[in-house]
């Protein structure tokens, strides 16, 4: 993951800007950088059109229209392709920025980024990135950089020692974290999945557990608390998982806040026909973090998709009780 490159004379270009305000509404906006005119397409940013097209070149469009221009002798681009999903965030971001520390920070070098939430402002403070070196993009304008560092989009969580190294990071971060009042069994909920501070999930309207109701029925029974994890600070989640020896959880970017939870035993992900192929991702990263941690997978009944194709795990699906509870025991 993460092959970082290096351009000299680069332009960052920036039109309307992005962010999510109170309505949940959200701004076109695009940022790409430049080279010699051209697109680098590793470093596009901005709507669907520009998005699904990120590596067709002819149809990247880039406007050079702004207000003003800003030199920097050397930067580096954090790069993400779906900003706001929490899943690329922690795949791309986070070790990014885990990279521009290690490498970058103490040669004066500063970290250029899209926007401002507060994952970015907590992962900065983590990292004890000051505000100094943060160059935050404003609207309209060019950033002319002379030298410029960005990276790749790849990312598989598990397979990748830069990525599994700064959530090592963050695991031994906050590794002295108090677990006195943090429940031994915890059942993770999406149903925060949009808020207007981060929206965490570029899927998740459609990816609903259908009889959460009944699940939580059981596991209620069984001693298990209930909680959500979407709109808490990384301190708040190693706060609550501290102390988890089991989790249940459905098939999302949930599973990577699991790396906090120092004492798990047995992680069970509720999952669905269509998010097969992310079942390995999940699995591998937890395996890189927690080695001796159970893993079962309870998969269940999903409507086929109207289209006959295999798009994610955007559609709603149902877990049968009987076989959530025999993985129980």
């Amino acid at each position: 993951m993460n092959n970082h490159f290096t351009a000299s004379d680069v332009k960052i270009i920036t039109s309307n800007h992005s962010h999510y305000i109170n309505t949940g509404e959200e701004t076109i906006f695009t940022v790409a950088a430049l080279k010699d005119g051209k697109v680098i397409p590793e470093c596009l940013y901005g709507g669907f059109d520009n998005r699904k097209n990120l590596y067709d070149y002819d149809s990247i469009k880039v406007s050079e229209i702004y207000d003003n221009t800003l030199k920097i002798e050397e930067a580096y681009l954090l790069h993400i392709l779906y900003w706001g999903n929490f899943f690329h965030f922690m795949t791309e971001l986070l070790p990014s920025m885990y990279h521009y520390k290690k490498t970058l920070l103490d040669r004066g070098c500063k970290i250029i980024v899209p926007d401002r939430n507060r994952l970015i402002d907590e992962c900065l403070e983590v990292l004890s990135i000051p505000d100094d070196a943060v160059i935050t993009l404003k609207p309209s304008c060019c950033y002319s950089v002379s030298k410029m560092h960005y990276s790749s989009t790849a990312s598989i969580p598990g397979n990748s020692a830069l990525q599994i190294e700064a959530f090592t990071y963050f695991q031994e971060f906050f590794q002295d974290t108090s677990c006195a009042e943090a429940p031994q069994k915890l059942y993770i909920s999406r149903a925060d999945k949009i808020n207007p501070e981060f929206n965490n999930s570029a899927n998740g309207e459609g990816r609903i557990l259908l009889n959460e109701k009944d699940v939580l029925n059981l596991l209620a029974d069984m001693g298990y608390e209930f909680h959500t994890v979407g709109t808490k600070t990384f301190k708040e989640k190693s706060e609550l998982l501290c102390n988890a020896e089991t989790i249940v959880t459905s098939h999302g970017g949930n599973i990577l806040n699991c790396y906090l939870a120092k004492n798990l035993k047995r992680l069970i992900i509720l999952t669905c026909k269509y998010a097969k192929f992310c079942d390995d991702i999940f699995y591998n990263f937890v395996k890189a973090l927690l080695p001796n941690v159970e893993i079962l997978f309870v998969e269940g009944t999903q409507d086929e998709n109207p289209e006959g194709k295999l798009i994610y795990s955007r559609l709603p699906f149902k877990i049968e009780i009987d076989d959530l509870t025999r993985a129980l025991k």
